[in-house]
């Protein structure tokens, strides 16, 4: 009953903070829930991410060897929660088990733009770059 009430609490205030956003229809952030793409978090280290239906996205900076594993959830089309489930890279951080909540703020041709959602405000933008998919 408990996990119930916590997820109805969780989407109502996705939905709240949403609501004061202007963002990128349903439709265009579905586009969004299976895709290859890269983002730079500091200067000369480039992450590339793969994003899969399955509810898994993992993040190579040095790629095949250096990653971490996420399980990923849209409980919304246009937010989703990363929880980390696994790491092999000491640069992507050491936190194992938790959970953050990202909202897709814009869509563009070449990027698409995130924030992560603590509480009820938006922080830490971040721009993702579209690429193709690397065998």
């Amino acid at each position: 009953m408990f996990k119930y009430l916590l997820f109805f609490v969780t989407v109502s205030i996705l939905i709240a903070a949403q609501n004061k956003v202007k963002k990128p229809s349903d439709e265009a952030c579905t586009k969004l829930h299976e895709i290859f793409f890269t983002y730079t978090p500091a200067p000369n280290i480039e992450i590339y991410v793969e994003r899969y239906l399955d509810g898994k996205q993992i993040q190579h900076r040095v790629y095949k060897q250096f990653y971490k594993i996420e399980k990923i959830i849209f409980p919304l089309p246009c937010t989703y929660i990363l929880k980390t489930v696994e790491i092999h890279d000491p640069y992507l951080g050491n936190d194992l088990g938790t959970e953050k909540t990202w909202m897709i703020t814009d869509i563009q041709k070449d990027f698409f733009e995130v924030a992560e959602l603590k509480g009820n405000k938006l922080v830490d933008f971040k721009k993702n770059y579209f690429t193709k998919k690397k065998e």
